[in-house]
């Protein structure tokens, strides 16, 4: 029979040895979106996620926006000054902002479903998209 202290010992050691074993697992679990499954393009540059849960893609086609089901594109059509975007990122407000390839940046609008840029609002012309940060 095991003493007292020895008992003790052997069994902090073994709920030890299980408790690291329990956390010691990892669950990764990842999703990969493809052209078929109706992202433009196979390419991205970024992606940020907002406040409401939508993940933004920037690719050399557009933005994607994911709501865990569907894609939407925004492109030219939906206000953006080009459809190659380099950078999409988010402030400290919540704002989703677009840095593209040959223009300045531009800011989704939640209201009209759709980018302002430099055209719709002149102050962003002055706007260098390096100068940004987030």
């Amino acid at each position: 029979m095991l003493s007292t202290p020895n008992l003790k010992i052997k069994i902090l050691l073994l709920s030890f040895g299980m408790s690291a074993a329990v956390f010691s697992q990892h669950f990764n679990s990842y999703q990969y979106f493809t052209t078929k499954d109706g992202l433009p393009s196979n390419f991205s540059y970024m992606c940020v996620q907002d406040r409401q849960g939508f993940l933004w893609v920037a690719t050399d086609e557009g933005i994607m926006r994911f709501d865990g089901k569907n894609f939407e594109l925004y492109t030219t059509e939906n206000g953006l000054p080009d459809i190659e975007v380099l950078e999409v990122l988010m402030d400290s407000s919540g704002r989703i902002w677009a840095n593209t390839f040959r223009h300045s940046p531009s800011y989704y609008d939640r209201l009209t479903n759709r980018f302002i840029n430099a055209t719709s609002d002149t102050s962003l012309a002055a706007v260098k998209s390096a100068s940004v940060t987030f």
